[in-house]
């Protein structure tokens, strides 16, 4: 199994999880953003009208289409994962360049995670007092960003770019083994992003 320990697991999973998929989407604007509240404000907050109703069931349908498609690759990918050891190790690798640029530029990782685990065993064993329970909160929330804003910056290095580039080449050969149709999936799955977007954006104008 490739995850060394579940701290490690933890500490990178917004690294390396999804080394394809999230390249495919790299150059989408996330969905469910300032279009969708269009979808679920302005347009949905009155009765629809027929070209409404229309229109949303068409989005709710190529919503649907998307998410199918990313499941499936998403299934593929995680074989990959479990079950290459060339990927393992390019994750391990990645995983250990990102801790030690962030560690150069002053944070340590492992610290972190202890503390936000023994913050977030706080608030599990229930905390009355509401104040109290507010400021743990905070202070989860701060290093929570403390440590992806310095994960950020460590994945702007050159050479921790490298090895996640060749991480998501390693990963995509091994899915088109399993599944000819990858290349073919993740096209559409741009495709379908791309579509959604500009719905999105005329459902803005639905209003």
């Amino acid at each position: 199994m490739f995850v060394r320990s579940k701290k490690t697991a933890l500490k990178f999973a917004a690294v390396t999880a999804g080394a394809v998929l999230m390249a495919a989407s790299a150059q989408a604007q996330p969905l469910g953003g300032q279009g969708s509240g269009a979808m679920g404000g302005g347009a949905m907050g009155h009765e629809l009208s027929p070209e409404q109703q229309a229109f949303v069931q068409e989005f709710l349908k190529k919503q649907g289409e998307l998410n199918r498609i990313q499941e499936r690759l998403a299934q593929v990918e995680q074989q990959v994962v479990e079950n290459n050891s060339e990927v393992q190790a390019l994750r391990s690798d990645l995983e250990g360049k990102v801790a030690d640029r962030m560690r150069e530029a002053g944070v340590e990782p492992d610290s972190i995670i202890d503390e936000l685990q023994g913050i977030a065993g706080k608030l599990d064993g229930g905390i009355s007092d509401e104040a109290e329970r507010n400021s743990l909160i905070q202070e989860f929330e701060t290093k929570r960003e403390q440590f992806l804003s310095a994960q950020q910056r460590a994945l702007q290095d050159a050479e921790v770019q490298a090895t996640q580039e060749k991480l998501q080449d390693t990963v995509l050969t091994a899915m088109k083994q399993i599944e000819p149709d990858t290349e073919s999936m993740l096209d559409q799955l741009r495709a379908k992003e791309r579509e959604l977007q500009e719905m999105q954006l005329r459902a803005m104008q639905m209003q």
